[in-house]
């Protein structure tokens, strides 16, 4: 596994106390620390720790790291208030990654969050500006993705302007939750075109408000 990179993202305040941290253990080197750190700047009363593995890292692994991290911090002697109203999120894509489903069960029981895109990241994107229920491969999504928004490129691994993306962050997570509803009628399994970040973005915002 790739060795991991720290970022903390948010506005400074005077004091600690106002602040709701949400620690993101993600698997995306480039694109998911741009959109959440747009995302981040845009919050006030919110603070995000991104922990970013790489794409080699399973699921499990990475949700293992974040479990470890809330053992790690609840064992600590000086743990505050404020930490024990953090949030600890795991972002990945589905890929050709095995036991998704077995790492979405397990780890929620331990207090890590989960946001899921199947296929990938860019689905989520891709909501920002328009809605989308296609069964694409990875490929055909960061293809699809750059067709419609020019800032992306997936020739040279130039992350899209995640800054003018966040503004439509509110109609990507209505129209992530019209496509939860379906897979629920539908009763269709991990396989279907599926998105939950709207659920971390949610809870940033409500953090914020």
């Amino acid at each position: 596994m790739a060795k991991d990179r720290n970022f903390s993202l948010g506005r400074k305040t005077k004091t600690r106390q106002p602040y709701k941290q949400f620690i993101i253990f993600s698997e995306g080197l480039n694109t998911e620390p741009e959109y959440f750190k747009a995302l981040a700047e845009t919050l006030s009363k919110v603070l995000v720790k991104l922990k970013v593995f790489g794409g080699e890292g399973a699921p499990s692994t990475l949700a293992e790291t974040a479990v470890s991290y809330i053992r790690g911090t609840s064992r600590r002697r000086d743990f505050s208030s404020f930490e024990k109203s953090d949030q600890v999120w795991i972002v990945f894509d589905r890929d050709e990654h095995h036991k998704v489903k077995e790492t979405i069960d397990n780890y929620k029981a331990a207090g890590v969050r989960v946001a899921y895109s199947n296929p990938c990241f860019e689905l989520w994107l891709t909501l920002h500006i328009s809605d989308f229920d296609k069964a694409y491969d990875r490929f055909k999504m960061q293809n699809h993705l750059a067709e419609i928004c020019p800032s992306y490129s997936t020739r040279s691994g130039k992350s899209p302007d995640c800054k003018s993306l966040v503004g439509s962050v509110e109609l990507a997570e209505q129209r992530a939750a019209a496509m939860r509803k379906r897979r629920e009628d539908e009763g269709a399994n991990l396989g279907c075109p599926y998105t939950d970040v709207s659920e971390l973005t949610s809870a940033m915002r409500a953090a914020s408000a």
